[in-house]
């Protein structure tokens, strides 16, 4: 079982100024720029996760990772999380013990970076092509 969210970008919602720039670029070029610039955006995520998880023996840290998993022309989507089994205790809770949220806050409290984060490393990509 994993505890992780997935998010990414389409290539239909890149910013306006932005968007003639990116609609001349080859469709190779398009997933590198989406791809690496939502990457970035994980990383965020990623970190915030790491800061705000409980730790123990810090396992639970050290696995929480993103990677791609759909990387077209038409968008990408980046998950970030943890496959360690206990992840979804500590996350929800159990019956005996009350949860201790650590990807959810995470997601919410680095949108804005996120965000901010994917479209300044997909401007700096975009400018070099």
């Amino acid at each position: 079982m994993t505890t992780g969210a997935s998010f990414g970008w389409k290539s239909s919602a890149a910013p306006d100024d932005f968007s003639k720039k990116f609609s001349n670029l080859s469709s190779s070029d398009k997933v590198a720029v989406m791809t690496t610039a939502t990457r970035s955006g994980a990383l965020v995520v990623q970190n915030r996760a790491k800061e705000l998880c409980p730790v123990d023996t810090g396992n639970l840290r050290r696995s929480i990772h993103s990677e791609v998993q759909n990387a077209t022309a038409e968008g990408v989507t980046v998950w970030v999380g943890t496959d360690v089994e206990y992840a979804p205790f500590q996350e929800f809770g159990t019956s005996r013990m009350p949860p201790h949220p650590f990807m959810r806050p995470a997601f919410d409290d680095t949108r804005a970076e996120v965000l901010s984060e994917m479209a300044a490393a997909a401007a700096d990509l975009v400018k070099g092509l």
